[in-house]
């Protein structure tokens, strides 16, 4: 099977967003494919700071918004193992 993991400290809304996203996708297609779908549609979402640990600690930024194309809320996630073939 598939897993996946993080590299660095992870969660907030936008794991959410992206983990939702790639099960959806991954109900039409590989694993690798699925991940990249699900990235890219996390990039146009704005995320508020302070509800990123990735991005902690933030300080002034805290209140600010930045977007899911920051590569701290993306980025350190690998999928690891093989497809299965049926």
């Amino acid at each position: 099977g598939v897993w996946g993991v993080s590299r660095w400290s992870v969660g907030g809304k936008s794991t959410a967003n992206l983990l939702i996203r790639y099960l959806v996708e991954r109900e039409l297609s590989d694993s690798s494919t699925a991940w990249r779908r699900a990235t890219l549609a996390l990039w146009p979402k704005d995320f508020l700071v302070s509800d990123e640990p990735a991005l902690m600690p933030a300080g002034r930024e805290a209140d600010k918004l930045t977007t899911g194309r920051h590569p701290l809320l993306w980025a350190g996630y690998m999928c690891i193992g093989d497809e299965l073939q049926n």
